[in-house]
């Protein structure tokens, strides 16, 4: 991205927020920077560790107001090479979310944002206690992913509730690296749900549709003769559409403890058959049983689930069977301030329409120390092993990858405190769904 059309995108989404200002609100503005010395052993030669410095400086404003909640953020990916300059890396996140309270009954929830990186730095992106497994190519070709979600609620009375959620995904590969097989994508996903709260429990009936399109993805293809056509057809353009509607039961026990249980079943549409007609695929059960713990200073989620998804990196739709264990907690009786964060996670993933098979394993761990409110440093291992069918007409990649991770955050913010969170709640009593409820 250059950096006028970015500088102009943090000036308009910084008019949005000033747009959107009340009076009485409270700003914080938060500076930090992480520095950490990183070794990986996955470029260029696997097997063969590689050094380098990680520099991720960031800013962000939130806004809290009577009635909304906004935050803005951008932060700088810099990987720095000393070994081997050319390798150098330099992307960029901007990220808006926007909490309103639009009436008594009536809250509207945006958030989005916008990734420039290399594949390489994906999956070290994201914290280590909300970090899950996707599976994606390796070697440094850069893309810019855009993600926008909107959710409108509306409380038609303390016991009813109905929402309307949309999500925006695409992808758009900026170099032309033919081993990563990066193509554009888009994906346009909405649910509309239906929830009745009781005391302890709240039950959901949920209606969702997801138009999913991959363009035709031109490159290197080699012909029956030996030769290499540059601009050959690797795979045709496809348009999938997922629909379908599960019921969701969530419960909590006592103030910190919550399930959660989601069945039902999706219809897979091929849109782009030859014929130009519409053809059903499969009809794929899916389905969610988890376990949520939440208290200030603990989360814990684990979860067992079965879906139907998108891949945006490799340009393929998934049946994916997984098992996560995620969060973060101090640890007790240490005489130093220490907190753990770990993300445990497997994937047995197939491809919905075509043979094609993924395995992949997720280890991230860190661990934290507290030196003031200012200032940690850290220590953070990350393991990837993606084990795929390389038997397939379009190869799926397989990747095994170790990062280890030393460095330090420093941060000055004009407000105490921990950050506004956007995230929805997972309570069936929703209290731990932000700045607003």
């Amino acid at each position: 991205m250059r950096p006028r059309h970015l500088l102009l995108l943090l000036a308009n989404t910084l008019s949005f927020a000033l747009w959107t200002r009340e009076a009485h609100a409270r700003i914080d503005l938060r500076a930090q920077l992480e520095a950490s010395v990183a070794a990986d052993d996955s470029p260029p030669v696997a097997g063969n560790y590689e050094i380098y410095f990680d520099l991720r400086p960031q800013l962000a404003l939130t806004e809290v107001g009577p009635r909304h909640a906004l935050r803005v953020g951008y932060t700088l990916l810099a990987g720095l090479h000393p070994f081997r300059s050319n390798e150098d890396t330099l992307g960029n996140r901007l990220e808006l979310s926007g909490l309103f309270s639009l009436s008594q009954r009536n809250t509207f929830l945006l958030t989005g944002s916008l990734l420039e990186t290399s594949l390489a730095g994906l999956t070290l992106v994201t914290p280590t206690a909300t970090t899950t497994g996707v599976a994606a190519p390796l070697g440094t070709a850069y893309f810019v992913e855009a993600r926008a979600r909107a959710e409108i609620a509306t409380e038609v009375n303390p016991l009813w509730r109905f929402s309307l959620a949309s999500t925006f995904d695409t992808l758009r590969p900026l170099n032309s690296d033919v081993a990563s097989l990066l193509t554009t994508s888009y994906d346009v996903d909405s649910t509309l749900s239906f929830e009745r709260s009781f005391q302890h429990d709240a039950g959901a009936l949920r209606l969702r549709g997801d138009f999913i399109d991959y363009p035709v993805h031109h490159g290197a293809v080699a012909l029956p003769d030996g030769t290499i056509d540059a601009n050959g057809v690797i795979s045709p353009q496809r348009e999938i559409f997922l629909g379908g509607i599960t019921t969701r039961w969530r419960r909590d026990y006592g103030r910190s403890l919550s399930s959660e249980l989601e069945a039902g079943a999706l219809a897979v549409v091929d849109l782009a058959t030859p014929d130009k007609k519409a053809t059903l695929v499969a009809i794929v059960p899916v389905g969610v049983a988890a376990l949520h713990y939440v208290e200030p200073g603990y989360q814990v989620n684990l979860s067992l689930s079965r879906q139907v998804q998108s891949n945006v990196f490799l340009g393929q739709t998934f049946v994916v069977n997984s098992v996560a264990l995620m969060g973060s907690l101090p640890i007790p009786g240490a005489v130093a301030h220490f907190v753990a964060a770990a993300s445990l996670a497997y994937q047995h993933e197939t491809l919905v329409d075509q043979p094609g098979v993924i395995d992949a394993w997720l280890v991230d761990t860190s661990l934290f120390w507290i030196v003031r409110d200012d200032l940690q440093l850290f220590f953070r291992y990350q393991l990837i092993d993606q084990l795929a069918d390389a038997t397939v007409a379009t190869p799926l990649p397989s990747v095994v990858r170790n990062v280890v991770m030393l460095g330090l955050i420093g941060t000055f913010s004009t407000e105490k405190g921990a950050p506004v969170s956007f995230t929805p709640a997972v309570r069936a009593d929703r209290t731990d769904g932000g700045a607003l409820r």
